[in-house]
């Protein structure tokens, strides 16, 4: 029962998203990327994705990456922070900062996820919509 509620719990929270630009050639990348597993386990609330500059070129470019390694940090798609270079402490003081922030958001009760929840707004809105446009004739 314990862990149902939990997951229904944790599926009511926004998302939070880390992308971790890398590039083979440089040596930071590799030191940083040899840290993250262990940031990666402590804060659980993130989904961490590695993209590697010199697979994927357009990404850097399309997300305004100048220099690796890079994290952009992100709730629902929408970029909340950004931090550059190797210290790392830094990066998990700016995570928790970010996590402290969302961590008390709900969504309403019956939306499991954004998505759901961002349809029900639509359609109330819709609704509310139409409802106006009946009562402004």
């Amino acid at each position: 029962g314990d862990v149902y509620k939990r997951q229904a719990i944790d599926n009511s929270q926004p998302r939070l998203h880390v992308m971790f630009f890398t590039a083979g050639w440089n040596p930071q990348c590799t030191k940083a990327e040899a840290e993250l597993d262990e940031i990666s386990n402590k804060h659980l609330d993130y989904e961490f994705y590695k993209i590697n500059s010199d697979v994927a070129p357009l990404a850097p470019k399309y997300y305004g990456v100048k220099y690796e390694p890079e994290f952009i940090v992100c709730c629902l798609g929408q970029e909340m922070i950004r931090h550059t270079g190797l210290n790392l402490k830094l990066l998990e003081y700016k995570l928790d900062r970010v996590e402290k922030h969302f961590r008390g958001i709900r969504f309403w009760e019956g939306t499991a996820q954004y998505e759901e929840f961002q349809t029900s707004f639509n359609q109330e809105f819709e609704l509310f919509e139409k409802e106006f446009d009946n009562w402004a004739r």
